[in-house]
């Protein structure tokens, strides 16, 4: 294995369209022509909906949902059990269980009087309108394992309050656009680096890195990675890593990302 390409979903391999198809079919022409390289996609969304992708692929990539509180992989491309079994994939939760973090939410609502809502709060329906999502998806959207989206209705005081009863509790607050996320291991960078140890451990592989991405919760796994890709972000501009090997993808989707990871590949792969 020579490349371990770690990606972000949403406003990077995915644009708003959503063309699973397209994406699976990216991923897809990438393993095809890179037989040694990985490829694990890293996002918010839970293990059903990243499993619902990875089933129209063929590549079976590594799956970090949740914003890194977890990993997702078929038996055969990581050699290990997972804590349990979802859909043919092994799964493993970093931090502490769902349950729990809604249970500690609700408690300091109840302490509180934070203004804030999360999915367990929603029904499908409400989940749907809020994200645009179909109602099969915001059902798989709510199917959670180790993070909870809230929407936080109160004041930048109120938020940092927030904040600091999380820390209390031992969860951490990672902020979004219409959603912040609340768990106790957030960090897509942290779960990444799991995966290259675990595979360095498994396999001897040293494998170069190139992580895609286009958010502020992408930022230090594109900082840790060889290679990045920086998509422009929703609002315009774009993020600018501490990585000299970086590089801009004039916009996202299946068909921007296949050319910006295969002119990366193809560069470097020629260098080496």
């Amino acid at each position: 294995m020579n490349w371990l390409i770690v990606t972000d979903l949403d406003g990077t391999l995915l644009d708003d369209d959503y063309l699973h198809a397209q994406a699976a079919q990216a991923l897809d022409t990438i393993a095809a022509t890179y037989p040694d390289a990985l490829t694990a996609l890293v996002s918010s969304k839970t293990p059903a909906e990243m499993i619902e992708l990875a089933g129209r692929c063929s590549s079976d990539p590594v799956l970090i949902f949740e914003n890194g509180s977890g990993m997702a992989w078929r038996e055969h491309v990581l050699c290990r059990p997972g804590s349990e079994r979802q859909e043919g994939y092994e799964i493993e939760v970093f931090g502490r269980p769902y349950a729990e973090v809604v249970a500690t939410l609700r408690s300091l609502r109840f302490q509180h009087d934070y203004p804030f809502r999360g999915f367990s709060d929603m029904t499908p329906c409400e989940i749907a309108s809020l994200t645009g999502l179909s109602h099969s998806g915001s059902d798989k959207a709510r199917q959670r394992v180790g993070s909870e989206p809230v929407q936080f209705t109160g004041s930048d005081q109120e938020l940092s309050a927030f904040r600091a009863s999380l820390a209390e509790h031992d969860l951490e607050l990672v902020l979004g656009g219409r959603f912040h996320h609340v768990g106790s291991n957030l960090n897509k960078g942290r779960a990444v680096a799991r995966l290259w140890r675990l595979l360095r451990f498994q396999f001897g592989i040293h494998a170069r890195t190139l992580a895609c991405g286009d958010a502020p919760n992408d930022l230090e796994m594109m900082e840790r990675a060889d290679h990045a890709i920086v998509f422009p972000a929703r609002g315009g501009g774009y993020l600018e890593p501490e990585n000299p090997n970086t590089q801009r993808a004039p916009v996202a989707g299946p068909s921007a990302w296949l050319e910006a990871v295969s002119e990366v590949l193809e560069h470097n792969d020629q260098a080496a």
